[in-house]
């Protein structure tokens, strides 16, 4: 598997699908959330409350609708930060966001920064890191 690592506008990456961290709801919101609906049009919201509720540790997929040439929008639902034990949650978020994309066959993902920056000290501090233990499974 080959990673990347980009900094940048993540609407406007050449790839096949995007993840988005999503709250349980599903209902857009702010930061990548919000930028990624804004990007890719009311459809969007019109199919991932159709699958909402999503528990955190969860994925679900829809198009990307007007979010070209992206294909797929995979919504996951990391913890809220409340202490060690959110690490497998997250964890859990990244391996089924990985197993949605594998689903529709999706070469290329892009996802976001995992949590907002106050909480990513109290990631960096986990061991071993969540991401880690996703790319390990």
């Amino acid at each position: 598997m080959k990673i990347t690592v980009v900094r940048g506008d993540i609407t406007r990456q050449d790839v096949e699908a995007v993840v988005t961290a999503a709250n349980t709801k599903l209902r857009g919101g702010g930061g990548v959330d919000g930028a990624v609906h804004a990007a890719a049009g009311p459809r969007l919201l019109q199919a991932s409350l159709a699958l909402a509720p999503c528990p955190p540790g969860g994925a679900v997929l829809t198009e990307a609708f007007d979010l070209a040439p992206v294909r797929w929008v995979i919504h996951a639902v990391g913890p809220i930060y409340r202490g060690p034990q959110d690490a497998a949650t997250l964890a859990s978020a990244y391996t089924q966001a990985l197993a949605r994309a594998d689903e529709v066959g999706a070469t290329s993902v892009a996802f976001p920064p995992s949590q907002p920056a106050r909480t990513a000290t109290h990631w960096r501090r986990q061991r071993p890191c969540p991401c880690r233990r996703c790319a390990e499974r």
